[in-house]
């Protein structure tokens, strides 16, 4: 498993991976992969990109875009994996808080945005066509154990 920076030839993939739920095309994904304001991690499996996840720096906080993960690879900590290291770099650039909006009938995401610290702060009613949205809140990351044991490596 490689989990790397997206660039403009992984937009095709993105988008068969998004599905319709992201409504991005190629080339909004490929505008949205040269965002000096955006993060677009990935993952590669035997070559082929099987999960992505975005975030935005906002004025006041780190914003999450998205995580898809192929139907075929999912429950297997790909998300996961995504998400954490997504959170740890926001606290690496000070990005203030991370949050999110996550359809309220998606228990799979809450479940895991929940163990990762999140808590709903919200809703936004009918926010998807034919759901609310759940807005969740993740205090900014401070040192942890992660940061921790990558830094002492570098000393």
């Amino acid at each position: 498993m490689i989990l790397r920076q997206l660039d403009v030839t992984d937009a095709e993939r993105c988008v068969l991976l998004g599905g319709n739920r992201l409504g991005l095309t190629a080339a909004q994904y490929a505008e949205e992969f040269r965002r000096d304001d955006r993060q677009w991690l990935g993952v590669e499996i035997d070559g082929e990109l099987v999960a992505f996840a975005g975030a935005w720096d906002a004025p006041d906080d780190c914003h999450l875009l998205a995580i898809a993960v192929a139907r075929s690879r999912r429950r297997r900590g790909l998300g996961r994996a995504l998400l954490v290291r997504l959170v740890e770099d926001a606290a690496d650039r000070a990005a203030g808080p991370m949050t999110l909006e996550v359809r309220a009938d998606n228990l799979a995401a809450i479940g895991l945005y929940r163990s990762c610290g999140f808590v709903e702060t919200g809703r936004r009613p009918s926010y998807y066509r034919d759901a609310d949205a759940v807005i969740m809140t993740r205090p900014p990351a401070h040192q942890g154990p992660t940061h921790a044991a990558r830094d002492e490596g570098a000393a």
